[in-house]
């Protein structure tokens, strides 16, 4: 399968902070519903992390660029998103 270019999907959300969200704790799989609602274009379940990377896990690419996006903006905007102490769970602010 050709390698699929994910940056400006990836652009969208960093840029959005995930504004279209409810603010408060926030389940991933919510997140994964909401990104796949918003951008289905996207959201390719077939395209997997092993398609784009050297040694990707056996999952949708376009979930991995959700979390990688979560973490940037833990560490760069920590007043819009955090970590939840919950299992699996995001604090959007």
């Amino acid at each position: 399968m050709q390698k699929r270019d994910l940056n400006p999907y990836t652009k969208l959300l960093f840029e959005s902070r995930f504004d279209f969200l409810p603010r408060g704790r926030v389940h991933i799989d919510e997140i994964y519903a909401a990104v796949k609602a918003r951008y289905p274009e996207w959201c390719d379940d077939a395209y997997l992390c092993a398609y784009h990377c050297i040694n990707g896990p056996n999952r949708p690419e376009w979930r991995h660029k959700v979390e990688q996006t979560l973490q940037r903006l833990k560490t760069t905007a920590p007043d819009k998103v955090a970590k939840h102490p919950d299992r699996g769970c995001w604090e959007l602010k």
